[in-house]
């Protein structure tokens, strides 16, 4: 275990022995580390009946402003349409003002708030995330895993971050748990020796698929795909990976198929356990094999049994999700009704042998939903079906997790 993975939560045992001003940290087990992205937050939080004497490096906090790194996103979709861009997408912006909310409530100082782009440099500030000052780069030079984050002093000044924009944003948790403590004198003091560090248990969503996944198609694939659209919408909790890869099969007994590819490696060799996989491939198998019949079937089936096992046997625990094919409004053959009816015999075939798989049905959603206007080129969706799709995702992830079913997951 990286030795700056700690618990800061342990201070809350050793507050009343502490005499100094600094916030030790205390090696632990990574199980220690963690809180649940799934963990119910019912404790009506302590209030302090004085405000805290909060120091940074021994400086009073009522002398920090906030300053937040631009989203590198927002640009490229806000020039799109704004419809694509919500202030609750900007996790930077949110980290910054939920901090800006702890600081008031325990310490009873209201800090300025200013995006780095904008916001003048100054002595004493608070930067979240990796915004264009120094002291962030600084801070990056020691490269998070997903999960964990780092609340700590670069010269004069501190730099939250994380691994992802949900541990960056939950970090905060173990700020707030520091300042419900009661410490001696009641002088509370970050220093650059003494980070807040841990971990965030979020959820890990891999996105398996063709074109569609990797965002052929969207203006942008980096900032526009249905995965990055996703990502921005779930945040706070979950943490979405993109294995997509253009013309790629289900089937592995085609020279393209999919666990051929680079991404299904990198899908394999990333470290973190997977929640929920998300798999969307089959639009190109249909095209590859016009004379669908039962034994092409059970090609499929197996194909898609071999990269769930596969998948398992790094992240036993994760739900998986067979996406159908989306709408197609061409003359070719791509996504044809013979695999949509394969991937639903998929589902059934692994239901039965006791495996965490679900259906949704993409095509009857991209029908009702998109439409053939929102296909330019009669197969991939276009900026606003990519975002529509990550919409229809994004609430599906939430009916996995309520074990609820709409007109869409339907097995």
């Amino acid at each position: 275990m990286n030795p700056l993975k700690v618990v800061f939560s342990a201070l809350l045992l050793f507050s009343l022995s502490l005499t100094g001003c600094s916030v030790p940290t205390v090696p632990l087990t990574e199980s220690d580390t963690e809180t649940s992205a799934t963990e119910a937050v019912t404790d009506t939080p302590k209030l302090p009946q004085t405000p805290r004497n909060l120091q940074l490096g021994g400086v009073d906090i009522s002398r920090y402003k906030i300053v937040y790194a631009m989203n590198e996103a927002k640009p490229y979709v806000i020039g799109q349409s704004s419809d694509f861009w919500s202030d609750d997408y900007d996790a930077e912006l949110q980290t910054a003002k939920r901090l800006a909310e702890i600081l008031k409530v325990y310490c009873n100082v209201e800090l300025e708030i200013g995006v780095d782009m904008s916001t003048p440099k100054s002595e004493y500030e608070i930067l979240i995330g990796v915004t264009n000052r120094q002291e962030s780069k600084t801070a990056a030079t020691v490269v998070l895993d997903t999960d964990h984050y780092e609340i700590g002093m670069v010269g004069t000044k501190l730099v939250v971050r994380g691994g992802a924009y949900g541990s960056m944003y939950h970090g905060l948790d173990s700020l707030e748990k520091w300042l419900q403590s009661d410490l001696e004198n009641n002088l509370y003091n970050l220093t650059e020796s003494d980070p807040i560090v841990g971990s965030y248990r979020l959820k890990h969503v891999a996105c398996i698929g063709d074109s569609i996944t990797e965002g052929y198609s969207a203006s942008n694939r980096k900032y526009l795909s249905y995965v990055a659209a996703l990502g921005r919408m779930c945040w706070r909790e979950c943490e979405v990976f993109n294995y997509g890869r253009g013309s790629k099969t289900m089937r592995s007994d085609f020279e393209d198929s999919y666990q051929l590819c680079d991404q299904w490696l990198a899908c394999l060799e990333n470290d973190v356990q997977y929640d929920v996989v998300l798999v969307m491939l089959g639009t190109n198998d249909s095209n590859r094999d016009r004379d669908w019949t039962a034994r092409d079937n059970d090609l499929y089936i197996a194909s898609a049994r071999a990269i769930v096992d596969r998948v398992k046997s790094r992240s036993p625990n994760a739900k998986f999700v067979i996406m159908n094919c989306p709408a197609y409004y061409g003359s070719a053959n791509y996504g044809a009704s013979s695999v949509r009816a394969a991937q639903s015999a998929t589902v059934d075939a692994l239901q039965s042998e006791g495996y965490a798989v679900r259906l949704y049905d993409m095509y009857t959603f991209t029908v009702n939903h998109l439409g053939k206007e929102r296909f330019p080129d009669k197969l991939h969706p276009d900026d606003r079906g990519h975002f529509e799709i990550a919409r229809a995702v994004d609430e599906m992830l939430h009916l996995l997790e309520e074990g609820k079913n709409n007109q869409y997951l339907i097995k």
